[in-house]
């Protein structure tokens, strides 16, 4: 397996990348600053950085960017050897040589060492840490998590004959440049929060209001389409498996209220297990779980099949 990494230089996304390398999978970044000193000191601290992890520079935004960091991920992914390691040369330019097998694998063996698995932690930057600022005026586009998505899947279904994109991820531009198919079947998993989608329904009455009524209804009606896209992508053709991961309120580091060993659990909605439909269990209004939970719960999540297609709902 190998993971492509979208948002790793955020709060999120840095703690899933150092709990992937932790568990020693292989990498790709799509980062806009290389240099950043988040990256640079977790990769200071990660014995075997330079063999297992490929920072792409771009941002998630622009078509050609992701197109890039995909087909470098896909290289890298069909470089893993049967045991999970990977067998990856560089050229001059930095660029990944790889073969990438032609043969689609029509069962979607979940289980494949070669299979290419995309997460995405994005969030919108707002103007103050405060969840009720408005987005960032320049940073943040209303659509900035969904058309970032929508950019991954066309980029993804470029890698599989039988793939066919959503009317719910619409693109400008096509990228013409012909690319080998994956031999096994793709995988995203899209970091969500509870409250969007289908979850609404489990989500605190005064939650809900607060949503509906403050800056953070234009977070949650990104989150919303993202899960659309994803779910009407895959209705539509596309050749891909998906999590949706809905973590309440997240706590920051390691500090009062914080288990740096915490797990997180799946909060059972009354007829399902958490996966947004279903059931009339609501979570409570003060419920937390932390990043770092939520980090082990996406690479799980990478390295299992066993929530594909679902929405969990995660708790401390």
């Amino acid at each position: 397996m190998h993971i492509l990494l979208i948002g790793a230089t955020g709060r999120t996304g840095s703690a899933v990348l150092s709990e992937s390398l932790a568990r020693g999978h292989s990498i790709t970044a799509l980062v806009r600053d290389p240099s950043s000193s988040i990256l640079t000191s977790l990769i200071a601290s990660t014995p075997g950085y330079k063999q297992r992890l490929t920072l792409v520079t771009g941002s998630p935004l622009n078509p050609l960017d992701v197109s890039t960091a995909v087909k470098s991920a896909a290289a890298a992914a069909a470089a893993t050897n049967s045991d999970g390691n990977t067998n990856i040369e560089k050229n001059e330019s930095g660029q990944t040589n790889a073969t990438i097998g032609t043969t689609n694998n029509n069962n979607g063996n979940k289980n494949n060492n070669n299979r290419l698995v995309v997460i995405t932690t994005l969030n919108a930057r707002r103007t103050s840490d405060s969840p009720f600022a408005a987005p960032h005026p320049s940073d943040s586009p209303p659509r900035m998590m969904t058309d970032s998505t929508a950019n991954i899947v066309h980029a993804l279904s470029s890698l599989s004959a039988a793939s066919s994109p959503s009317s719910h991820c619409p693109k400008e531009d096509e990228n013409t440049n012909p690319t080998p198919a994956l031999s096994t079947r793709p995988k995203i998993i899209t970091l969500s929060a509870l409250g969007a989608g289908s979850s609404s329904q489990h989500t605190h009455c005064i939650i809900r209001a607060m949503v509906a009524h403050t800056n953070m209804k234009h977070q949650y009606a990104d989150h919303t389409a993202v899960e659309a896209c994803l779910r009407d992508a895959v209705a539509a053709g596309a050749d891909l498996d998906f999590v949706i991961v809905r973590p309440t309120r997240l706590l920051d580091g390691v500090g009062a209220g914080v288990d740096k060993n915490e797990v997180a659990k799946v909060f059972e909605t009354g007829t399902d297990t958490g996966t947004g439909g279903g059931g009339s269990a609501t979570v409570g209004m003060m419920a937390a779980v932390s990043r770092l939970a939520v980090a082990r719960f996406l690479v799980d999540a990478a390295e299992s099949d066993r929530y594909d297609g679902q929405a969990p709902i995660l708790i401390s």
